[in-house]
């Protein structure tokens, strides 16, 4: 860390009921989490903190409100506020925002908005990116790009009808050509192979898309953040609380899922790699996981924003019953919004 950004840290750390976010938070945002008991944002839930976070997690807590924020790319500004919950979390919001601008003289950026929440903020000084400015090249609202993708479990694991027709192809084909068996993940058995299977994916990645890789060299930070999944698990019983799945294929790992409570309700699919030597595993993988959450109680399913279209589109194999589209708010510093 450099020493100007680490005088700007101790600045941000001595506000006010602000600290790190470290593991031991897990409880602390579930309590929270827990009072939206009917909800399908995907952000409620504590992998969606460890994924909006990852550069470097931060929160604010009073005991009432708590708000998670984090910076852009590592040890780098603007700070992004990705989360906030409790008693006048919006109005909080605003007041931390201010802060850091002030202390950074840089813009900040809030994620993961719903519609309702995205006019407050614009009614109170927050814009849209202004023309020329967005998220990056690459897609200009990060993993709000594209829409949430909410799907309806029950029809689902029925698969009837033209709307699953692609579905059943891809696991039908799947199922004639691998013998393939899914197993409830564990770390004691299954890390090594999870690791194995990130590993093929990452190289997988690195031939495919060399010259994104190389304009857009933090894109691979959701390795980094895949493997934070598989080797430190949701608190919880796997199979209540969380579903984490490993997929064998003709006896050797070729995939591994993670889905985790949003609500008494709604599921949200945080983590799904796998190998791609297989039309139709991901599919398969997919597709038994949410069966487990079916089979848990669970009613709906959220498998988040997307930053391509292809993942988008990738989605429409399971029936979407909605999409959310989340949005930024932007609080620039007063004379360029003058």
């Amino acid at each position: 860390m450099n020493s100007i950004f680490n005088e700007l840290e101790n600045g941000i750390l001595a506000l006010p009921n602000i600290s790190h976010i470290e593991r031991n938070d897990e409880v602390l945002f579930n309590d929270f989490f827990s009072q939206n008991k009917e909800t399908l944002d995907y952000g409620n839930s504590w992998p969606y903190i460890v994924q909006s976070t990852f550069f470097k997690g931060y929160k604010y807590f009073d005991g009432d409100t708590l708000i998670a924020f984090t910076l852009k790319e590592p040890n780098k500004l603007p700070f992004v506020i990705t989360k906030a919950l409790g008693k006048a979390a919006l109005e909080k919001t605003i007041l931390l925002a201010n802060k850091l601008h002030k202390l950074s003289n840089e813009k900040v950026i809030l994620k993961n908005l719903s519609d309702k929440q995205f006019d407050f903020f614009r009614k109170n000084g927050f814009s849209d990116y202004q023309k020329g400015d967005c998220w990056n090249n690459f897609y200009n609202y990060d993993d709000d790009s594209f829409p949430e993708t909410v799907i309806q479990l029950r029809p689902l694991m029925d698969k009837k009808g033209e709307d699953y027709k692609s579905l059943r192809y891809h696991l039908n084909h799947f199922s004639k050509k691998v013998g393939f068996e899914i197993k409830e993940y564990d770390l004691s058995n299954h890390l090594s192979d999870a690791n194995n299977v990130l590993n093929y994916w990452v190289n997988s990645i690195k031939e495919r898309y060399p010259k994104h890789l190389q304009n857009d060299p933090i894109y691979l930070h959701s390795v980094d953040l895949h493997r934070k999944y598989i080797s430190e698990l949701p608190a919880g019983k796997n199979g209540q609380h969380y579903f984490a799945n490993i997929l064998y294929a003709n006896n050797q790992p070729a995939g591994f899922a993670l889905l985790s409570k949003i609500s008494d309700k709604c599921v949200g699919v945080y983590s799904n790699f796998c190998k791609n030597s297989h039309k139709g595993l991901s599919e398969t993988l997919l597709y038994y996981s949410l069966a487990r959450a079916y089979a848990a109680g669970f009613e709906f399913a959220n498998f988040g924003g997307a930053e391509f279209e292809n993942l988008l589109e990738f989605r429409y194999k399971f029936n979407p019953m909605t999409h959310l589209q989340r949005h930024h708010a932007i609080l620039y510093p007063k004379k360029v919004r003058e």
